[in-house]
This record gives structure tokens, C-alpha cells and sequence, in this order.
């Protein structure tokens, strides 16, 4: 399974759907990989994904 289908299956949004959020909409946090070890000097964005009225996910994106 590739990381997109992964995202569709577990977090129900997909990379396009969060490229979109990314040209429109401010973003949370800008964060470290934690992992740097592994991913020297990678960051995470932090989005706000509004799926529907009642619902509201955070969804990290790697930068």
C-alpha cells in the first residue's frame, strides 16, 4: 500500500486533498520530524482538514 492509499484508508484524506488546503489555508504548526535520525532536516505541516460540519481532523504533512 502506497503512503496516498495509506492516508485515504486511515486518516480518510488524501495528498491531493491536503495540497489544496495547503495553497488555501494557513497552516497550524510547522514542527520537526521527529525522526530526525532517519529524515535529517525533514519538517511536518500541520493542517486543520474540516471533513464535514460535525468532524474535524489534524492531518501532518510532510514539507
Amino acid at each position: 500500500m502506497d503512503k496516498n492509499e495509506w492516508l485515504k484508508s486511515n486518516r480518510d484524506v488524501c495528498f491531493e486533498q491536503i495540497a489544496v488546503l495547503m495553497e488555501q489555508a494557513a497552516l497550524l504548526d510547522v514542527i520537526d520530524n521527529p525522526s530526525q535520525d532517519k529524515y535529517t532536516g525533514q519538517k511536518i505541516a500541520v493542517k486543520k482538514v474540516i471533513l464535514d460540519q460535525e468532524e474535524m481532523k489534524t492531518v501532518p504533512g510532510i514539507l
